[in-house]
């Protein structure tokens, strides 16, 4: 996959919006339930990891190489023993005071029931 750029605006141009898009359709085909499935939620988690890595006091030149997963939490009833398949979105953040995300990676993975949502920061 080539990195897909994107900034921390909400309002994604129509190119970025069409990238993002074409992938979500290869990895989803036609499923929502338990999924990264709108170009809006690939833009929520690099606000929510800035917002996390400013509450926690990290200086904005060493948020420059930011690596960002998000994941959707698991179903609520234990209906599915075996888990269920979801996606989970990579990105990596670059340049410092305005920050550029790339979306690096996104793939189909099992969540399992009640887990979590996940939004795990690395730097």
């Amino acid at each position: 996959m080539k990195p897909i750029k994107s900034s921390l605006n909400a309002d994604l141009d129509t190119a970025t919006g069409a990238a993002i898009d074409a992938e979500f359709n290869d990895v989803n085909d036609k499923a929502i339930a338990l999924r990264v499935y709108a170009p809006t939620m690939v833009v929520d988690a690099p606000q929510r990891a800035d917002g996390y890595l400013a509450e926690n006091g990290v200086p904005v030149p060493d948020r420059r190489a930011a690596d960002v997963s998000n994941r959707p939490g698991g179903p609520t009833a234990n209906s599915y023993k075996c888990g269920a398949a979801s996606t989970e979105i990579k990105l990596h953040r670059r340049s410092g005071v305005m920050p550029v995300w790339y979306l690096d990676e996104f793939k189909r993975v099992t969540v399992y029931p009640r887990n979590p949502a996940r939004l795990a920061v690395e730097i």
